[in-house]
């Protein structure tokens, strides 16, 4: 490995010459890149967890989950809270939508919100 530095070291085009051949080398195969998110893609094929996975998600369905994730200083201000309530709402009127779970199990009342 100490060569390999100093042969660097040593002649530094060269290495760049080197760096630069094996990044048009790796370039040609980005077509073949992939990106996958699924579980199911990631799992290998031949794997007992693949058809243990198959096998549940056939039994209970696939359950997708969206976090939506709110930040602010004054967040549990009234005012805030009374504009959050609506949208709550709206995403659990969604067909599409089996459940919400939010912070307004409850509901909002002036007297709740005095602070």
């Amino acid at each position: 490995m100490r060569r390999l530095m100093m042969l660097c070291a040593n002649r530094p085009w060269w290495a760049l010459s080197v760096l630069f051949v094996l990044t048009l080398l790796a370039a040609t195969q980005l077509q073949r890149v992939r990106v996958q998110i699924s579980t199911e893609e990631l799992l290998l094929i031949d794997d007992p967890a693949r058809d243990y996975y198959q096998q549940v998600s056939e039994q209970f369905g696939e359950e997708k989950i969206v976090l939506l994730y709110l930040q602010d200083a004054a967040l549990m201000a009234p005012d805030k809270l009374k504009a959050l309530k609506p949208v709550v709402n709206a995403l659990a009127a969604l067909p599409f939508v089996d459940r919400v779970e939010s912070l307004f199990p409850f509901p909002i009342s002036e007297a709740s919100m005095v602070i």
